[in-house]
């Protein structure tokens, strides 16, 4: 019979280990000891990763003997279900998954730089051209305009609503969409990780409002915010669990972009 992994510089002791079933569900208690001057608390952390067959370890404890000579170490595994970390998930490594469920973006909006968003926009897509009584041509901008300057206020202007025409003007040219918002993509990546201690989970959270790209795009190009980042336990695993949400750009104003990565600790 092949047994569960012994750590390095201990030794299993006898008797050990033991199993019982219940319920369908298969448990493990291992026990080992090592010299008192040799026990290092950190080594529990790297226990905690062993596995035998489909089991894993949830729990550990350690105790001393009467005269602190030797320190016993006890390890208790269970099915993967009971712990509720995902046992296909490497510690430290993260996993990303997308999701688009789409924003609202009004039609007419601009870039820091004043360029357009939709480079397809018209202002006469949802304002009404308005001319003074006696004007009876349409300009040469009037369905190629991108801009409500372009409007001459002494013969034309932009209005949105007829319910705005001055006196001595009249409706020119209707809107030719009458929309004001569109659904616009709006990729959001979740980057998920998990840690042995709250400690080093704690130190891989980024700060919200970040412009900084996750590790995978799903191909999806332009800049990445930080929506949201947080730590939050699962059974025995704490999870950092960050959201960025693509869009064209990020206003530089008001989000900056990471200056110094990270390196992952596990």
């Amino acid at each position: 019979m092949i047994l569960p992994e012994t750590p390095t510089g201990y030794t299993r002791e006898s008797g050990y280990p033991k199993g019982s079933r219940s319920g369908g569900m298969d448990t493990l208690v291992d026990k080992f000891f090592i010299a008192f001057d040799k026990f290092d608390l950190e080594d529990l952390e790297d226990m905690e990763n062993l596995g035998f067959g489909e089991l894993v370890v949830n729990s550990s404890s350690w105790d001393i003997n009467e005269n602190q000579s030797r320190v016993r170490i006890t390890l208790n595994y269970s099915e993967p279900s009971q712990t509720g970390v995902s046992w296909s998930a490497t510690i430290g490594t993260p996993e990303y998954t997308l999701d688009d469920s789409g924003t609202e973006i009004a039609i007419n909006k601009r870039k820091k730089d004043k360029s357009l968003w939709f480079t397809n926009y018209k202002v006469c897509h949802n304002y009404i051209l308005a001319a003074k009584t006696g004007i009876a041509s349409s300009p040469t901008w009037a369905l190629t305009s991108t801009d409500l300057t372009d409007a001459d206020n002494i013969e034309y202007k932009w209005i949105k609503e007829a319910g705005e025409l001055p006196d001595g003007w009249y409706i020119l040219q209707d809107k030719t969409k009458n929309i004001e918002m569109v659904i616009s993509p709006a990729p959001v990546v979740v980057e998920t990780t998990y840690f042995k201690s709250y400690t080093r989970a704690v130190a891989n959270i980024i700060k919200t409002g970040t412009v900084k790209d996750p590790g995978k795009t799903f191909g999806k190009t332009g800049q990445w915010l930080v929506m949201g980042s947080g730590v939050s336990l699962d059974g025995r695993r704490w999870v950092v669990t960050t959201r960025h949400q693509l869009a064209l750009e990020w206003d530089s104003d008001y989000y900056s972009k990471v200056q110094n990565e990270k390196s992952s600790k596990i």
